[in-house]
């Protein structure tokens, strides 16, 4: 058999018809020379474990996390879960507390929390199904930048119409800003 070399990355896919689906880039990892493998927002590694994985009923990662959190499952031993992330690991991170039209959440930090900031959005729905859930009416900005305090614990305040229905649901989305 002969020896090919091979340029770059796309000239060994192209030419060897191998890893048409893998990727060559930054995993973006929390602090790998202090041994912290976590892999942080927007890394390329979230969701791209096979899409035809299927975890074992109480299969879990490394750290006893689920092991798919997502559409898919992450590469690597570490599975991506943005609330444990923003935490720091702790055990009651957050806590959103619904009177009436206001909502108000407080969100325990990691840290190590300079590489990255968060938004947050309360949503409400009078169902549980994905396709119902909505920004509300705000009588006050309902994406905003939360205080925070010395505890390293995050507030925010936001006021909104709340759903006429007799029951309803509230939930808080919380994007990573780059």
């Amino acid at each position: 058999m002969e020896k090919v070399t091979y340029a770059n990355w796309t000239a060994w896919r192209n030419g060897s018809a191998q890893d048409a689906h893998s990727v060559l880039a930054n995993p973006l990892l929390l602090d790998p020379a202090n041994a912290k493998f976590e892999l942080r927002p927007k890394s390329p590694a979230i969701n791209l474990g096979a899409p035809d994985f299927a975890s074992a009923s109480g299969e879990t990662d490394h750290d006893g996390r689920p092991r798919v959190n997502g559409a898919r499952t992450d590469v690597g031993a570490l599975e991506f879960d943005l609330l444990h992330f923003s935490s720091g690991g702790n055990s009651e991170p957050l806590q959103l507390t619904l009177s009436g039209g206001e909502a108000r959440l407080s969100l325990r930090r990691r840290t190590d929390s300079s590489s990255h900031s968060l938004s947050y959005q309360v949503q409400t729905s009078t169902t549980l199904n994905g396709a119902d859930w909505s920004v509300p009416t705000a009588t006050a900005p309902v994406v905003g930048t939360p205080l925070l305090p010395a505890d390293g614990t995050e507030r925010a305040v936001f006021s909104f119409t709340p759903p006429t229905a007799s029951r309803w649901f509230a939930r808080v989305k919380i994007d990573v800003l780059p």
